[in-house]
Formats: C-alpha cells, structure tokens, sequence
C-alpha cells in the first residue's frame, strides 16, 4: 500500500510538473512565434488524440493484463506473447499512418488552413515532421503503459518530468538563439520524439523481462479480443468526441482565432490532465484487488479514490469555472484576452471534470473486463453529440464548441454513469455522490466563489496572491469536506510533525 500511495504522489507529481510547464510556456512561445504558428501546435496536439484511435484498445488492455500478471492471474508466456504481438501491430501501423501524414503535407499545408503570416512551405514542412513525431510517440506510449501496469509511476515521472523539461523549456533557448521560426520548434520536437521512443521502450524491457524465443502471434489477442475490441471502440468515439470541435474550428475560424481558443482549451484541459493520473494509478491497484476477490478493500479504495479525486477537481476545476478571467489574466497578461476566453474556459473545465467522474465510474466495468453497457452508452452519446458539435460549432463558433463540451460530458454523466453506478454498486450510489463527490466539490467551489466576489482586481502580482490564498482555503476545505481525507491529512501532518522533531 505504501508503494501505490507513492505511486500516485509520483504521478501526481509528474502530470502536475508537466502542466504547469506545458501551460507557463504558452505564452512565450506565442511572443516568439506568434499567434498563428502556436496555432499549428494546437493542431498537432489534436492530430495526435485522432492518431490515437489506432490504439485498437491494446495498450488499456496490456496495463490489465500486466496487473493480472502480476496477481498471477496470467502466464509469463502469454503475456510475452501478447507484448510481441503488440509491438508488431503498433510499429507497422505506426509507420503506416506517419507515412500518411507525410504524403499529405503538401494538401495541409495548401488546402487545409486559412493562412495570413505562416507560408504554405512552413506548413507543409511542419505537417511532414508532425508525421514522424506521431509515429514515435504512439509507440512509446505502448511502452508507458507497460510501465504502468508494472505500477513503476516513480520510474515514469522522473522520465516525463526530464522530457517535458526539454520539450518545453529549453525549447525556448532554441527558439532565441537558433530561430524563432515554427519550423525550427517542429525539428526540435521531432528529435525529442525520437528519444522518448527509445527512452521508454529500454526501461520497459528492463522492468519487464520477457521469455526469450516468444515469437508475436495475432493468436494472443484472442483470449481478450472482445475486451479489446470494445477499448478500442471507446477509444475511437471518444477520441473523435473530445477532437471534432477543435478540427472543425481548424478549418471554419482562422489560425490565430483558432490560437486565441487553444489558449483557452489548454487552460481547461489541464483539468484532465491533473485527474489523468490519478485514474492511471488507481486502475491496476484496483484489476489487482478485484483478482484477489477482496470486494471489502475494493470498496476502501475506489471510494477513497473517489474523494481524492473530488479534491483534486475541486482545487483545480473548481478554480477555472469560478475564478476563470482572473486565472487568464495572470497566465496572459491580457485583460481583454482574459475577458473574452473567460466563458470558454469555465465551460471546458466542467466538462473535462464530469469526463473525469465518468471515467472513475468506468473503472467498476473495466477491472473485470465486462465493458458493454460503457460501450453501448457511449455510442449512443455519440449519436446525439456529434451532430450537436457541429451544428453549434458552425453556428456559434468556439462558444458553440465549449458549450457542446460540456452539455455532452453532463449527459453522459448524469444520465448514463450513475445508472451504471447504481446497478454495480446498488448500496452505494447515493451515499457516493453526496458524501463522496458533492460535498467535497461544493465546499471547494463556495470557497472559490465568495474570493471572486470579494477580492479586488489588480496586477497581475495582486490577483495571483489573491488566487493562491483562495486556492489553499479552497484545498483546506475540500480536505476538512472528506471522510477518509481528515485521517489521510492527519496522518501527513503527523508524519511530517515526527520528522521535524528528529
């Protein structure tokens, strides 16, 4: 148990370090790119989640079963097998669709984007390295999730952090003493690619010795072929969900428009991205327990990751929906900016907190492999969301867009995944949604309103004190809201209370 809590402090650690890089660097890079070139990074984000649709549903099932492995639920010569399998199927597609992007530099860079300061052989040029970056960062992240049904979230954080360092830092360095052009930032990128590729796939076979001889054979994906498919059926409609907004936006609003609305949809989706880890680390330790028929501990701790998760949502989302102008001013320095980004910011950070207690919920069908219902409702969102995204995206644009967000994350919420709940934890839904979740969350976000409403606004300097002081009121809270937080932050201060003392 001490191993996983580190585990996810580590996680925790990793994914917050990397956000709070990725989202600092922002605005330099616009002040040395320019609005419209950082416009052609977002796309690149964007093309990298639909790149991701390939996954097939391997690599959720791979971090399974590693963690079934590991409760000795499966062979080593199984699983061998079934890793070989999967590094065969990723490397040829992998080079399949990099190719592909290759081939259609020409067609982006001419057809595709309304351009105004960027050139058409810019672009071209950037889709092309876009293609090998995609190629070799879908592959490690086969790797990475090896890493993770291993539970070896020290080992991937210190490595992410390293990368994330290089990839958004000392990138900078690059773009003033080298060249500021978009180009150069894509080539340095593309070189990073290629050494996080070979950078993950040597600590996964160092962490995971496999039996030597084990040939790849498509057979090992028989036995969890219906899993699999249907991980990769969810992977593919939330994919294309979570990326139609942005890539119609792409296509109907300029570059720099679509810049000044990635600033927004960054800032949101850190949301996620704090909650992310939390989830990656939970869902092994919870395949493990299930395995081991423990159905006492499984209800500890998915409900204590229930509060955990609650707390961190409601620092982090809570923030964004009620301080979110005075958040952008201090990331901008745009008043303006601030004030029009606003509305767009709060709507995506709700949306990406309900995707995140959905995604919780999900845990309960996915550590037992039986994920039809979750399949069936997600295809029926599907049905009703995408032709939402694209008539309020036409229609009303980035507002449009983060309105159907949030509408589409809400549905599914609160009118799919609480049944869910309810039918595979009959006993504890209600009591898990206002002990657990809404308690938490509303002490959090009162707490965050009545600082809006009564700090003044100043500088930049002023309004983030301000903030950091609602912040820390607004954690104080959430802990003081949770059941099994009070003991947890008891433990911590005790503990750091005995080590100051020695």
């Amino acid at each position: 148990m001490a191993s996983f809590k580190a585990g996810i402090l580590a996680n925790m650690a990793g994914q917050l370090y990397s956000v709070a890089i990725g989202v600092l660097m922002v605005p330099a890079y616009v002040h040395y790119m320019g609005l419209e070139a950082y416009g052609l990074v977002s796309f690149f984000v964007a093309l990298q989640a639909w790149f991701a649709l390939l996954d097939a549903g391997i690599s959720p099932t791979l971090i399974r079963e590693i963690s079934r492995f590991r409760a000795g639920d499966v062979l080593v010569e199984d699983l061998t097998r079934f890793v070989r399998s999967a590094e065969l199927l990723f490397s040829v597609l992998g080079l399949v669709c990099g190719a592909g992007v290759f081939l259609a530099r020409g067609w982006f860079g001419s057809n595709w984007f309304q351009l105004e300061t960027v050139s058409v052989d810019q672009v071209s040029r950037c889709v092309a390295l876009m293609g090998l970056m995609l190629s070799c960062r879908w592959l490690a992240s086969l790797y990475r999730s090896g890493l993770i049904g291993l539970e070896r979230f020290t080992l991937i954080n210190v490595t992410q952090i390293s990368l994330s360092t290089l990839k958004s830092v000392l990138v900078l360095l690059v773009l003033v003493w080298v060249s500021s052009d978009v180009v150069t930032f894509f080539v340095y990128q593309s070189i990073l690619a290629v050494s996080e590729l070979l950078i993950f796939a040597s600590l996964f076979k160092r962490e995971l010795p496999l039996s030597s001889g084990v040939l790849p054979s498509f057979q090992a994906f028989r036995p969890v072929v219906r899993f699999a498919g249907a991980m990769a059926l969810l992977t593919m409609v939330w994919g294309i969900l979570a990326q139609t907004d942005r890539l119609i936006l792409s296509h109907f609003i300029n570059l720099s428009a679509f810049g000044e609305y990635s600033l927004a949809a960054v800032a949101a989706s850190s949301v996620a991205i704090l909650a992310t880890p939390f989830t990656q680390a939970l869902q092994p330790r919870l395949v493990y327990i299930a395995a081991r028929q423990d159905p006492q501990g499984f209800e500890l701790v998915y409900r204590t990751g229930t509060q955990v998760l609650a707390w961190i949502l409601g620092i982090v989302a809570g923030a964004a929906i009620m301080m979110g102008e005075r958040i952008l001013f201090i990331w901008v320095g745009n008043e303006e900016l601030a004030a029009r980004s606003a509305p767009l910011l709060s709507l995506y950070a709700a949306g990406h907190m309900l995707w995140a207690f959905s995604s919780l919920v999900f845990q309960l069908q996915y550590v037992n492999g039986k994920v039809g219902r979750h399949v069936v409702g997600t295809l029926l969102l599907a049905v009703l969301w995408i032709p939402a995204i694209y008539f309020l995206v036409v229609r009303f644009g980035a507002v449009g867009a983060a309105w159907a967000w949030f509408g589409g994350n809400a549905l599914f919420f609160f009118g799919w995944m609480l049944e869910t709940q309810r039918r595979m934890m009959p006993k504890l839904t209600l009591a898990w949604l206002a002990r657990d979740v809404c308690l938490i969350l509303a002490c959090c976000f009162l707490i965050y309103w009545c600082a809006n409403q009564v700090l003044p606004q100043g500088g930049r300097i002023a309004t983030l004190a301000g903030f950091g002081l609602a912040a820390v009121f607004a954690a104080l809270g959430g802990l003081a809201a949770g059941s099994m937080l009070r003991p947890m932050a008891a433990r911590v201060v005790g503990h750091l209370y005995a080590k100051c003392r020695e």
